[in-house]
């Protein structure tokens, strides 16, 4: 209900204006202004303009809670002395906005690294051929998903077994190994001259650099003279993404 200021005593021409009437005026000025004051029903819509409100009057207490909306904020008025410090969540981060010169050098740690990728295959054994085409040496194969980075692909000794690459024969016995990425042969290692020669590839480690994606790799043998026995003993294969 709005608040009326209301002046009972009303005069005609000729009228005495005694001092209780005047006392009553002002009582009733007085009470409208200091007591009753004036409240929402009193202010018309409107009629309390922006230049009615004086410089810095309008104080932190005078807003409520969750009042300020995104477009009272000027566009760029954020600054950073405005963001409380550990307050940018990830979820306030979108996608793919975080970009490599926003990471100052030196400063993306290994931990912070995707887990390289690594691969082993079982033990050779005792595989030995004769064959003069090349063909699979036993467990010699590993798959591997990869994010585009260099795979060193090789050949590693294990636990107690002798690892061997042997090649037999009685006139300069040879034999060779191949590597291949999926069907494409990628390396070639020639072995043997002297008879009964035993030869160590631990040379074979070979760097590749796919593409991301998946792939199989594996070693292949054959022999390079007839007569020959070519045998690679206990022998674990590995490939792992850097």
């Amino acid at each position: 209900m709005a608040n009326t200021l209301t002046i009972t005593k009303s005069y005609t021409d000729g009228d005495v204006l005694l001092e209780a009437d005047l006392d009553n005026i002002r009582n009733d000025v007085e009470t409208f202004l200091n007591t009753t004051k004036l409240n929402d029903d009193n202010i018309k819509t409107g009629g309390i303009g922006t230049t009615s409100i004086a410089d810095d009057a309008v104080t932190t207490v005078k807003i409520l809670d969750a009042n300020i909306t995104t477009a009272k904020i000027a566009d760029a008025n954020v600054t950073t002395v405005k963001v409380l410090d550990s307050n940018i969540t990830t979820a306030k981060i979108a996608d793919a906005n975080v970009t490599t010169a926003k990471i100052a050098d030196n400063n993306v740690t290994r931990a912070k690294l995707e887990a390289v990728g690594v691969q082993n295959s079982n033990s050779s054994g005792s595989f030995s051929t004769t064959s003069t085409s090349f063909v699979d040496i036993t467990n010699l194969s590993v798959t591997i998903t990869t994010s585009g980075r260099p795979v060193i692909i090789g050949l590693k000794s294990f636990d107690t077994n002798e690892s061997r690459v042997v090649c037999n024969g009685s006139t300069s016995p040879s034999g060779t190994i191949q590597l291949l990425q999926d069907s494409t042969t990628i390396g070639t290692y020639r072995y043997g001259s002297d008879a009964t020669e035993v030869l160590q590839p631990a040379n074979i480690y070979h760097i590749d650099e796919p593409t991301a994606g998946t792939y199989t790799y594996k070693f292949q043998a054959k022999i390079s003279t007839g007569g020959t026995t070519f045998s690679v003993l206990n022998y674990k294969m590995f490939a792992y993404e850097l």
